[in-house]
């Protein structure tokens, strides 16, 4: 798993600190956080991450953006004779920092590394005629993202119930899983809201909801270090 940098701000509050892994520094050398990106492979829309040997296993998907033919070169670059995925993975991180890299896509017989820096994210994948394909995304797990309060009809609010422009960032998008994978490659998301094709990505706490019709709440809640 992609290990996160860590500072902390005049609180004592845990914050990430964008930085790029030197080329020498093994991605398992960086300090860690609670609150951190991961690596995991993408099962597609409405799915956020699995891991592998919950899904269809790998080497079976390509990566897209925002649909299964969408393939812009403009959203990756390309390596070639990469040994390895785990090669691939840190190439990203070294190429393109913790908040650049999006992702990669991976082929195991060619050698061939994608790695990906389209700003909202990986949305989609594809099926690739061939085989020995691998797609992954890299940032804050959508798997994590969980209802408040069941989630639909359900607008995020934060501390005593309050809502402020200064808690979140607002994006335009198509639905719910574009808005879940633009939390995924967000700076900081700690969960979002989504209401006809505006999404509001918090990094600011979600503490409860309000109802509203239309609208739905998820908040990041990654496992502790006793639940993991």
């Amino acid at each position: 798993m992609a290990k996160s940098a860590k500072c902390t701000d005049t609180t004592g509050n845990v914050m990430l600190q964008s930085k790029a892994v030197p080329s020498s520094t093994s991605v398992s050398e960086v300090s860690s956080d609670t609150w951190e990106r991961e690596w995991e492979e993408f099962a597609g829309p409405f799915n956020g991450f699995v891991a592998v040997e919950e899904f269809a296993g790998p080497f079976n998907r390509v990566c897209r953006g925002a649909g299964p033919t969408d393939n812009n070169p403009a959203y990756f670059d390309e390596h070639l004779r990469i040994p390895s995925l785990e090669a691939c993975k840190d190439l990203c991180l070294q190429e393109l920092g913790l908040e650049g890299c999006k992702g990669v896509e991976y082929n195991v017989r060619a050698k061939r590394c994608e790695v990906w820096k389209r700003p909202e994210g990986i949305w989609a994948f594809n099926y690739p005629e061939k085989e020995g394909y691998t797609c992954l995304r890299f940032g804050w797990p959508g798997k994590y993202l969980i209802p408040v309060n069941g989630g639909l009809d359900q607008a995020c609010r934060g501390p005593d119930g309050k809502n402020s422009d200064d808690y979140y960032v607002i994006e335009a998008v198509r639905h719910m899983e574009d808005c879940r994978a633009r939390c995924v490659a967000a700076k900081t998301c700690r969960g979002v809201e989504f209401s006809k094709g505006r999404c509001e990505i918090w990094h600011s706490e979600i503490v409860t909801t309000e109802a509203r019709t239309g609208f739905e709440c998820l908040r990041y809640e990654p496992p502790t270090d006793d639940s993991a």
